[in-house]
This record gives C-alpha cells, structure tokens and sequence, in this order.
C-alpha cells in the first residue's frame, strides 16, 4: 500500500472551561510557585565557609598568629605548612574553630624551615573537604651580634703583632 495515508479517528473531548472551576487556575499557580520557592531554598542553603585572614612575613623560628573567618562549621581545624604539594609541618594538629565567625590561633615556625614561599593552611577536621589556603613567606631572622663600643680589646690589637 504505497502511498497510503492512514488517519487517526478524532477522539472528541471538551474543552477545560475555566468559568467551571474559577478556583482551580489560582489553585494551581499557587502551588507552581510555593514547588518553585522551596526548591530555591533547598539550593539555597549555606555551605561551611574558612577563609584565613592575610599572613604576610613570619619569621622562622618564632610564634604567629594566624586567624581565620568561618561559617556552618563546628569542631576543630588542623593548620599545617605546606611549600608547594609538599606538606612540611603540622603547625597545629587541632585547636577550636573559634566563636561567632572568628577563629585564630598562635603556632610555632619550624626554626628549620628555609626561607622562601609557603601557604598555610586551614582544614576543619569535622569536615576535611573545607580548607582555607594562604600565602606566607618565611625569612630568616638576622641575629646580630652584641654591641662593641671598642672597650673590648683583643690581646693582638695594638700591638702589632
């Protein structure tokens, strides 16, 4: 049957008359929004934030303090020094996240660490997938040496030999 055109039997229906049901229109707009608003604020709801306060210089060897913001989190933190992918101190293994949205705590610089630039950074340990990292550079502390107002005298000077 090549060529053959086959329809299909209208199937009669009557048209939704709104005049019938004035109220299920308003019904149903109503419900499209409130499905809409609470699927807005399902995807709406905080994440836990750490965000480390800026850093700048720390001398190795002496204790800084490092302080940090957050929010939806609770527990403790870890704050470890890293150079690159490489993690070269644990500087705190867990101190308390802190209070209304602040948290800082004082940590030792390894005296053996060299001089050059590191990130610091600041994981919840309740929830290891929120971390903070921040920039530091480490330098050296120049110790000088005591003062010589010239009343000290070494058994060779002066004498000429």
């Amino acid at each position: 049957m090549a060529g053959a055109v086959f329809r299909l039997p209208a199937i009669p229906y009557p048209p939704v008359n709104p005049m019938k049901y004035p109220r299920l229109i308003p019904a149903l707009v109503f419900l499209l929004v409130c499905a809409a608003g609470s699927a807005l604020a399902m995807n709406k709801s905080e994440r836990p934030v750490l965000k480390i306060a800026a850093l700048g210089n720390w001398a190795v060897g002496t204790t800084q303090r490092c302080t940090w913001d957050w929010g939806n989190l609770d527990g403790n933190v870890e704050i470890t020094l890293w150079q690159g992918t490489r993690q070269i101190a644990t500087l705190s293994a867990s101190c308390a996240i802190g209070q209304n949205g602040k948290g800082s705590a004082q940590v030792s610089v390894p005296a053996k660490a060299s001089p050059g630039a590191y990130e610091i950074r600041v994981k919840s340990i309740s929830h290891p997938e929120v971390f903070a990292r921040q920039a530091v550079t480490l330098v050296a502390i120049h110790r000088s040496l005591p003062f010589d107002d010239g009343s000290h005298t070494s058994p060779n000077r002066g004498t000429g030999g």
